[in-house]
């Protein structure tokens, strides 16, 4: 029988050095992809939650202006108007608090709503053409911004939409549509 004599089979202090060099390599490789990947999943969220705030406020804005009878009020941030309802007229009234950056709805019924987007409406413009008097449609621009900061970095979305609103209980007097 013959005897190995001096083999080592341990690892030398090099060896330990380069695989935890390479480990640490590997590890910070990985964390920068889930960090990258995680910004993007909530930038993309935040934009889809920025969508559904515009889809809102849009989709009221629709449903008052189709039943207006005539303006009361119109400046760039507010809108006073009255409907026609199953239950008769009702006033309705959009406002933007430039400060709060916050668009409200009320309504003769006491209903305040404040469409959830505190902070988010960037700007916000009525414009009924050709004015108050002879209302045709309105024209609508709105900013909005995502409610999300990630930590010290200012990555917040912005979602900018200009929309035309006409009322269908005016269509009988105006001349559009013939």
């Amino acid at each position: 029988m013959k005897r190995f004599k001096n083999l080592n089979f341990g690892m030398s202090v090099v060896e330990i050095m380069v695989v935890a060099a390479l480990t640490s390599l590997i590890l910070l490789i990985g964390s920068i992809m889930m960090s990258r990947t995680t910004r993007t999943f909530k930038k993309g969220t935040d934009m889809l939650n920025t969508q559904v705030l515009m889809d809102g406020i849009v989709e009221r804005l629709r449903t008052d202006i189709r039943c207006l009878i005539r303006i009361i009020d119109c400046t760039d941030s507010v809108f006073e108007f009255v409907i026609s309802t199953e239950m008769g007229e009702q006033n309705v009234k959009y406002s933007w608090d430039k400060d709060r950056k916050t668009l409200f709805r009320n309504d003769s019924n006491s209903t305040n709503f404040d469409f959830h987007g505190t902070g988010q409406v960037k700007a916000f413009l009525f414009q009924p053409i050709p004015n108050k008097n002879e209302f045709q449609y309105l024209n609508v621009a709105m900013q909005l911004t995502s409610d999300e900061k990630t930590g010290s970095e200012k990555m917040e979305s912005r979602l900018s939409i200009i929309c035309q609103f006409s009322s269908r209980c005016l269509e009988s007097i105006n001349p559009f549509g013939r």
